[in-house]
């Protein structure tokens, strides 16, 4: 009876209990939420997308090219991906923006590996609720880990999991936040950084060159994906939650459209998707040469901001064919 009321407790507090204050990943949260009703495109996703996608830029493109006005808004993060982006995107839609048609989402694999320099942080433990722990579960299932290796991960899920159940940690936030002492809406650190507050949550990588050995080595890896694009079959685990996550945006009045974006890790060329949704491509360096020309690159993994316009184009161009195709 004790550990039953616990729970029930724990869950009703859950409810009352403000948006976490995760740095970085808040501010875009407290942004959206006062603008949700404005935006008609949300791009959701890591790095890849939030050094990568200039909405303004894309806003104007598709203007240009379609005639059709449509305004975006770029939800990435360094280290968004399933399962916490999953969870921030479901968070996004049960605000129910009123407007929102079309979501681009970053196709990066689950990652239910656990970072031991952030382990205690709360990014790692605030999107841990059943749903995504399961997903976190699932895929650990699904990895081609030692058995010990696979329990010790699917333990510190459940760890984190069953502290957020019990809101460790929240009390003095909770309070502070309900007695008016922080008064979060207006706290200046919570404003949005220079870097992306007039630019709808863009910001590009740092300028800098390809070192001589990085360059060597990313055009090394560049030739061998020219060489074996073959397509590499997608997990289960990760295939159940795009079906589970394509369901709900479409259930929320939106199309959601999967982009794979510049990449040379060949794990990235899933073979199978969701059935229907729309997938757009940029993995192949002969197809898409300027996304992998060193000059437009930040490093092996991301573009700077030339290569950052050039995808942003890429991407707009496609969005507005797809808009002026008859239906």
């Amino acid at each position: 009876m004790f550990f039953a009321g616990l729970v029930a407790v724990c869950a009703s507090i859950r409810f009352a209990l403000p948006f976490p204050q995760v740095s970085g990943v808040y501010q875009k949260w407290l942004y959206f939420a006062k603008n949700k009703d404005r935006y008609d495109v949300l791009f959701l996703g890591s790095s890849r997308f939030y050094h990568q996608v200039i909405p303004k830029q894309f806003e104007e493109r598709v203007a240009a090219a379609a005639g059709h006005k449509v305004r975006a808004f770029n939800f990435g993060y360094d280290g968004m991906w399933p399962p916490e982006s999953f969870w921030m995107l479901r968070q996004l839609l049960a605000m129910k923006p009123a407007n929102l048609r079309w979501v681009f989402m970053d196709c990066v694999d689950i990652v239910a590996k656990l970072d031991d320099r952030n382990a205690s942080t709360l990014r790692t433990a605030y999107w841990h609720d059943a749903p995504h722990t399961a997903m976190a579960l699932d895929s650990i299932a699904d990895m081609p880990i030692p058995p010990r290796r696979k329990w010790s991960l699917a333990v510190r899920h459940v760890t984190y999991l069953f502290r957020q159940w019990t809101n460790q940690g929240c009390g003095a936030e909770w309070l502070k936040f309900e007695f008016g002492l922080d008064k979060r809406k207006k706290a200046r650190r919570w404003d949005p950084p220079k870097g992306w507050a007039n630019s709808e949550g863009y910001e590009p990588e740092p300028a800098r060159p390809f070192s001589d050995s990085d360059r060597a080595a990313f055009e090394t890896e560049v030739a061998a994906r020219r060489d074996n694009a073959s397509a590499t079959p997608t997990r289960r685990s990760f295939l159940r939650a795009l079906n589970g996550i394509v369901g709900e945006v479409r259930a929320a009045g939106a199309e959601p459209i999967l982009v794979v974006p510049p990449t040379v890790d060949p794990r990235e060329n899933f073979r199978d998707f969701p059935p229907g949704v729309i997938v757009w491509r940029y993995q192949d360096p002969g197809a898409y040469p300027a996304l992998y020309a060193v000059e437009n690159r930040y490093d092996a993994s991301h573009l700077n901001h030339s290569g950052a316009q050039v995808f942003t184009d890429l991407l707009a161009t496609r969005f507005a064919e797809l808009l002026s195709a008859p239906r």
